[in-house]
């Protein structure tokens, strides 16, 4: 498993180096899967949530 929270703190953006460009491009893949899934605020997520169970 990786991590991106330490990342942050290391560069300046995560755009710099290769593998925090890695980490943003994965979480853009989940901000879009949320989004597609609506669960663009809190209450969609819960609602999101909701249906894996």
């Amino acid at each position: 498993m990786e991590r991106s929270g330490g990342a942050i703190k290391l560069t300046r953006t995560m755009q710099e180096r290769e593998h925090t460009l890695k980490e943003l491009n994965k979480m853009e893949q989940v901000r879009k899967f949320l989004i597609n899934n609506q669960a663009i605020d809190a209450d969609g997520f819960v609602d999101f949530l909701s249906l894996l169970q």
